[in-house]
């Protein structure tokens, strides 16, 4: 399972990449031949949620926890500890 889990994950940073490379030529097709790809948007958007849940086997299999600090990474260690506590 780790194996399977693990090729899962790099297909997800593939796909991740593969995204990164359609905004890059979408940008530059907008901007040299003022001509985007049609509908990158929407593929930006369905690859990067299947790209984030191909991560969460991998994840889940070596036992690890996915931590999200945007909204509270700068409070101080007090308030956070509060928020936790919550």
């Amino acid at each position: 399972m780790l194996r399977i889990t693990g090729a899962v994950a790099v297909a997800g940073g593939l796909l991740a990449l593969s995204v990164a490379l359609l905004v890059t030529v979408s940008v530059l097709g907008r901007w040299l031949f003022l001509q985007p790809i049609e509908g990158d948007f929407e593929l930006v958007k369905m690859a990067t949620a299947v790209g984030v849940f191909a991560y969460l086997p991998f994840t889940q299999i070596r036992r690890g926890n996915i931590f999200v600090d945007t909204f509270t990474g700068w409070l101080p260690a007090r308030v956070n500890a509060v928020i936790d506590g919550v």
